[in-house]
């Protein structure tokens, strides 16, 4: 039971990579080339917070 939690919880995380990549690709370079750091500051900081929930749902609890 443990193992298909993890699982998904990896697909939850490959698919918020998948989206990052996606919203990078929308992002008109021309338009406002200072807009690219930020949206690139997002994504990682929203892939940390998933990587820090991931990591306190696998904590034992008790």
């Amino acid at each position: 039971m443990g193992r298909h939690v993890r699982r998904r919880s990896w697909q939850g995380l490959v698919k918020a990579a998948v989206a990052s990549c996606v919203a990078l690709a929308l992002v008109p370079p021309g338009d406002d080339p200072d807009l690219i750091p930020l949206v690139v500051a997002v994504v990682l900081a929203g892939l940390a917070l998933t990587g820090l929930a991931l990591a306190l749902l696998r904590r034992p609890q008790g």
